[in-house]
């Protein structure tokens, strides 16, 4: 073989092992943290929906958001009908809620239980602190803020660990 194949074929292969590093490098510094933060929200959702599930409507924490929040109207203050854990819609209705956003890389998730005893989850920005719901107007019941947010209905904890 000659000097300048055998130099070509040496070139290629050096060429390849440093494309296999940097790309090896891509992998680990740039997309680890999303497969980390894609982790640590699924722990959390199930941490959540544990929670949401013992969590009943009788539960002291819940009463005393209810009761401080009263029933909102069309003419409510704003951040009046939603609470740190429970949102309350003018028919009475409401939702007790877990809600993540932690990261610009993993999108939000807000995972809630009604007092009609359906579960709804949802993957809207809905801002820090849930800005985005204190700010609009109260929903007239569960029904229109789940179709208003893009919630969808859901089975549960049971089925949450099908997805």
């Amino acid at each position: 073989m000659s000097a300048p194949v055998t130099l070509y074929k040496l070139l290629i292969n050096t060429l390849r092992g440093l494309g296999l590093f940097f790309l090896v490098v891509f992998l680990v510094f740039f997309l680890a943290p999303f497969s980390f933060k894609w982790i640590e929200r699924n722990s959390w959702r199930s941490d959540a929906l544990s929670r949401l599930a013992k969590t009943e409507g009788d539960d002291p924490m819940v009463q005393s958001e209810l009761h401080n929040m009263k029933v909102p109207t069309s003419k409510s203050e704003p951040g009046s009908w939603s609470g740190r854990s429970v949102i309350r819609m003018t028919n009475g209705e409401y939702l007790i809620y877990q809600y993540w956003h932690r990261s610009a890389m993993v999108e939000d998730l807000l995972l809630a239980r009604g007092s009609n005893g359906l579960w709804y989850s949802g993957h809207d920005h809905y801002c820090n602190d849930m800005a985005m719901i204190r700010f609009d107007p109260p929903a007239s019941s569960i029904a229109e803020f789940a179709s208003k947010y893009c919630l969808s209905e859901f089975d549960g904890p049971e089925q949450s660990k099908a997805e």
